[in-house]
């Protein structure tokens, strides 16, 4: 037989693809098991292995490949018999495993199944449970992002896994959405900037990141079939903005497509995102791979429209070889795809040579901790009640503060028997004396409540768990009588609805989804051994009727209409005047800080400079360390389109010892002023007046400063009948056009009569002051189509 080429490098992938045959080429394609694809020894070709997600190794999707396997056809009975124990054998991922063969040695099977177990444990222990999406945005701080991405790349490279099946770079759109945890948050800039940070980590470790779900995928309910109404400039502006982030400024090697549908395509077949948003417009040159079952008909039609591997596998891919050999589907498709697969494995290898690969579990454990810590949320604090003196008597509530949700269930799910809790965790404080619902005993009550959440379903309500919300109002009330401090740990997977309770509760600490540290890391800051420093990254409404959805989520059937448009989360908010229970941004510390700002005035030049530099100075002037997170909103005065009240554009985060001040620079890129167009079918980069807020959250009372910007560049509005009146009128050229088709309108008009109009679109403000002078409407809207375009001409 003759040799064939080996995969060596890029300039080896033509030869190697010519010498592939079509089922190995079909097979790379279609997966080859549930995660892995096929591996091609004597080409130097390796299997990839893929695995979710970005919580850590999702044991469960480890024995589906096992017993997915086609190697393992031969053993039919065998494996009917492993699927019939399912259960049974994913206890297998929280115990020791040299203790399960002792008790299997008598089951040959189930000894094969354990030995395939042991080959994933990373260095021989158990896997870890990482913080959840909405943990890590909630930090506001791209370092700690980078961090716990490069632990969760290290935990993945060490058991195996090449692909890891995350981040989720989706907006949280409802608090109601079944994995709005695992997101980063509710604005396309924190996102953006997160996932950035992460994807980054994870790949420095050798480990490929997979940005998920392209596009607009915000709920479980009807989620494979879901038809989602949503306009082009709130998918780009809201939805897109966190995956075009991903693959210009992070590199992302791998991108999952969605379930769901996007006016009326699905995502899996919808060339005008896979092709031309993404790899014509933003560049990618990563491979694109879809959703579990995603793709089920039509692969053809899917990989032409952008597809490279579809998940899960095994995959028949008979019907696709079939269309080649009539001619209906082209082998240059087919190539396309795999010669992206066999680059993204040299992609792969090249970030691992020369890399001494250590797997520093204590280290991860601690990144995982301060992760934790930074993305939790201090959100009330009456009377100093947090952190508790270290000499106290605290008695626990909730079935949760023995056992804490450590993660969402499904893709997130890590089933490992490493686990903490807050109430054991507290125990190592040997001063403090510790007791379960003992509230005569006690001088602080700590209530933990839950409120899960996971994938294929969305949340049924905005609420904690059934068994605590009579009881939770009740102790807590009760414990104020009795003269205890109140704290609520809140582990949640989002916003609860607080009314009932919030009152009794001297503080509320939210935690979110920690993963398995989250125990320890929650003792650490009720005893200030740590501190919480994160801000909220989703608004908390005081009811769910009062959310930007509602009620258009989950939809009717299987539509689901974006009605809400650009206005997700706090810009709802603000622009409707809704009062809420904690806005966006929000958080406090267990320290005290003092913000300046030094900027009166600022002009950005964008024909000339790529950021602009925000000066910020923060002094802590408490008498503990903490940190504080600047936040930096911007308005446009005039707009030309809706946009919101404000938006955020940049962020930075200061940790400060007691006393110690710092000037910190908030770096706004200049594409964070920009938005799409949706009649001019482009992004505009506006030029114009500005004004930029410098605050700790987005709402009002938050706002330390008001710096006036001016932004200076090449407008992409050229005067015409929709452009505003004052826009016309600094332009003496266009006000004589309009003067001559108005018979001297603006100048007989007066000063203040004018000073009402200036927002105004000329159009419409001539229609409406000319409808006298000229009855005939037809003839009127001659003369303003006969001026516009002479403004145009200008």
């Amino acid at each position: 037989m003759k040799t064939r080429t080996k995969l060596i490098d890029k300039a080896s992938v033509k030869k190697v693809l010519g010498e592939l045959t079509i089922d190995e080429k079909l097979n790379l394609v279609g997966e080859y098991s549930a995660c892995h694809t096929l591996a091609i020894p004597d080409m130097d070709i390796p299997s990839l292995y893929l695995l979710d997600g970005a919580t850590g190794v999702n044991g469960n999707q480890i024995l589906l490949d096992y017993l997915s396997a086609p190697e393992r056809a031969d053993a039919v009975e065998e494996t009917k018999k492993l699927f019939t124990r399912f259960t049974e054998l994913a206890v297998l991922n929280e115990i020791d495993l040299d203790e399960a063969e002792k008790q299997y040695k008598e089951e040959p099977m189930m000894l094969n199944v354990i030995q395939h177990m042991k080959h994933f444990r990373p260095r021989g222990k158990e896997f870890l449970c990482f913080p959840s999406g909405i943990n890590i945005g909630a930090a506001f701080d791209k370092t700690v992002a980078r961090d716990i991405g490069e632990a969760i790349g290290q935990e993945m490279r060490a058991s195996g896994v090449d692909i890891c099946m995350g981040p989720n770079v989706d907006i949280i759109r409802d608090p109601l959405g079944g994995r709005g945890y695992e997101m980063y948050g509710e604005d396309p800039r924190l996102v953006a900037d997160t996932a950035v940070e992460v994807i980054k980590g994870i790949q420095s470790a050798g480990t490929a990141a997979c940005a998920k779900h392209f596009l607009a995928n915000n709920q479980e309910t009807n989620r494979n079939t879901a038809d989602t109404h949503v306009s082009e400039r709130v998918l780009r502006e809201i939805y897109g903005r966190g995956f075009q982030d991903s693959v210009q400024r992070a590199n992302v090697l791998t991108i999952m497509s969605a379930y769901n549908s996007i006016n009326g395509k699905f995502s899996s077949y919808n060339g005008e995102i896979l092709n031309d948003w993404l790899r014509k417009e933003w560049g990618f040159d990563g491979t694109v791979v879809c959703d579990w079952g995603a793709v089920k008909e039509r692969k053809a039609e899917a990989i032409m429209a952008g597809m490279d591997m579809i998940l899960c596998g095994p995959t028949d891919m008979t019907e696709v070889k079939k269309q080649l050999e009539n001619g209906t589907f082209s082998i240059k498709d087919l190539d396309r795809s795999v010669e992206r697969i066999l680059n993204l494995i040299l992609r792969i290898r090249d970030s691992r040579a020369g890399k001494e690969f250590i797997y520093k579990r204590e280290e991860i454990c601690e990144k995982m901790r301060r992760c934790i810590a930074a993305g939790s949320i201090l959100l009330k604090n009456e009377g100093g009640g947090l952190p508790l003196k270290q000499s106290g008597r605290v008695t626990f509530y909730g079935k949760r503060s023995k056992k804490f949700m450590e993660c969402g269930t499904g893709s997130t799910a890590v089933i490992t028997g490493i686990h903490s809790n807050v109430f054991e965790a507290c125990e190592k404080y040997r001063d403090v004396v510790i007791s379960y619902e003992d509230m005569d005993n006690a001088d602080v009550l700590v209530y933990t409540v839950t409120a899960p959440a996971g994938e294929n379903a969305d949340r049924a309500d905005m609420d904690i768990e059934k068994e605590d919300r009579q009881r939770l109002p009740r102790v807590l009330k009760l414990a104020k009588e009795k003269g205890l401090k109140t704290v609520v740990l809140l582990n949640v997977a989002g916003p609860v609805d607080m009314r009932t309770w919030e009152k009794y509760a001297d503080s509320i600490l939210c935690i979110f989804i920690p993963g398995c540290m989250g125990g320890v890391a929650a003792a650490d800051m009720l005893f200030g051994e740590a501190y919480p420093g994160g801000k909220l990254p989703v608004t908390f409404p005081k009811r769910l009727e009062d959310t930007p959805c509602y009620p258009n989520f989950p939809g009717e059937g299987n539509h689901v209409y974006y009605g809400e448009g650009i206005f997700v989360g706090y810009r709802s908010y603000e622009k409707r005047k809704v009062e809420v229970q904690y806005p966006f941004g929000y958080g406090l510390s267990y320290t005290k800080f003092e913000i300046s700002c030094r900027e009166k005035e600022r002009i950005f030049r964008v024909l000339e400079e790529d950021t602009l530099d925000i000066s910020v100075i923060v002094k802590n002037t408490g008498h503990c360390k903490g940190s504080e997170v600047v936040q930096i909103y911007a308005s446009e005065e005039n707009p030309h389109v809706l946009r919101p009240v404000k938006e955020l554009v940049g962020f930075a985060k200061a940790e400060l010892e007691p006393q110690e001040e710092q000037e910190i620079s908030v770096q706004i890129t200049k594409d964070a002023f920009r938005y799409f167009d949706a009649d001019k079918k482009s992004w505009i980069l506006p030029v114009g007046k500005f004004k930029l807020y410098v605050a700790t959250s987005s709402a009002k009372e938050d706002i330390i400063a008001e710096i006036p910007l001016r932004i200076i560049g090449e407008s992409a509005y050229k005067l015409n009948g929709n452009s505003r009146v004052s826009e016309v009128i600094k332009n003496k050229d266009a006000v004589q056009i309009v003067n001559k088709y108005t018979d001297g309108l603006l100048e007989k008009m007066e000063e203040g009569d004018l000073a009402m109009m200036l927002n105004d679109k000329l159009a419409d403000f001539l229609g409406m002051v000319m409808i006298s002078m000229v009855p005939d409407a037809v003839e009127l809207n001659e003369i303003l189509t006969s001026l516009s375009d002479e403004l145009e001409a200008l």
